[in-house]
């Protein structure tokens, strides 16, 4: 159960802050309440040379939500393309990293939306949960269900982060930045970040927006999931004995965690806030008895929006 707990939680790192409202600015979330998309994920993570990347292709179809005022985000036919830059077809069935693709094939919730852009809450976690579990072997359902699908929440809050969440009301020309220092609340600690946030040059098409958020975390309040990561990649590139529980715990009583540098860079449309490519990467270290790991992440939406998507 760790190391299914480690696939899940590598996908998100934490659930963004509730923030006020920002001031008068360019960006207004103004999806259309119909539409549709395909969705292109690259998930990348390495440690020193080891490297492992897996791509997913997924529908995505956006509607109003039956029963509130609020905008439905449902994900479906989503299919593996590629494991470390090998055509799925060609991938050794039986491999580990193919079994990493199937979990992260799987652990998409719904998600539900308010009309101001602003993440409201997962659905059907139960059997989202209950499907990643038999993709990755359980028979039957383990001790700590319920934290499980919270992690997936979070996962699905994180990504919605990186696609809307961080540019509502966001008044960054390319060349504008602004710096800030201020307490969020990582894992139930309120911690000190330090954020910047910056525009980018335009990617040449009319109406679109680029920007950039980044951030660095302190080291201990994400030293469970930076750990986690670390040790698992570690293992693969064969710096401690796999499965070699003795090492990896002596590792992790004794390391010293850097800070961990998030950023996140957006393409949207500028008149409705649709993300045409959302990135979000994150680096980390580790020593411990000058044994020094590092980590890197990468991880990409790419959508292709299909035409006549109604108005609000």
């Amino acid at each position: 159960m760790r190391a299914l707990r480690a696939m899940v939680l590598a996908l998100g790192l934490v659930v963004p802050p509730a923030r006020p409202a920002e001031p008068e600015g360019t960006l207004r979330f103004a999806w259309p309440v119909r539409g549709d998309a395909t969705i292109e994920l690259s998930d990348e993570r390495s440690v020193g040379d080891e490297r492992r990347s897996v791509v997913i292709e997924m529908h995505l179809r956006v509607e109003p939500d039956s029963t509130s005022d609020r905008l439905v985000l449902r994900f479906s036919d989503a299919r593996i393309v590629s494991v470390d830059n090998v055509p799925i077809a060609s991938v050794n069935p039986a491999g580990m990293r193919i079994a990493v693709a199937r979990v992260m094939r799987i652990a998409t919730p719904t998600i539900l939306v308010d009309r101001d852009g602003r993440y409201a809450e997962s659905r059907d976690l139960d059997g989202v949960a209950r499907g990643v579990l038999a993709a990755a072997g359980f028979p039957g359902m383990p001790p700590g269900l319920d934290s499980f699908k919270n992690l997936l929440r979070d996962v699905a809050s994180g990504d919605w982060y990186a696609w809307v969440g961080a540019w509502l009301g966001s008044r960054q020309k390319p060349g504008e930045w602004t710096r800030t220092e201020s307490a969020w609340e990582l894992d139930g600690t309120r911690v000190p970040v330090k954020a910047t946030r910056r525009g980018l040059s335009s990617s040449g098409a009319a109406g679109r927006t680029r920007l950039e958020a980044a951030a660095v975390y302190p080291s201990e309040s994400v030293r469970r999931y930076t750990g986690g990561f670390l040790i698992d990649m570690a293992r693969e590139a064969r710096e401690l004995g796999d499965g070699d529980t003795v090492a990896s715990t002596r590792f992790l009583e004794h390391a010293q965690f850097s800070p961990v540098t998030e950023t996140l860079t957006v393409d949207l449309e500028t008149a409705t806030m649709r993300p045409i490519l959302a990135e979000r990467t994150r680096t980390f270290s580790a020593v411990a008895r000058g044994h020094w790991v590092s980590g890197s992440e990468r991880r990409a939406h790419r959508f292709t929006w299909s035409p006549g998507s109604e108005p609000r």
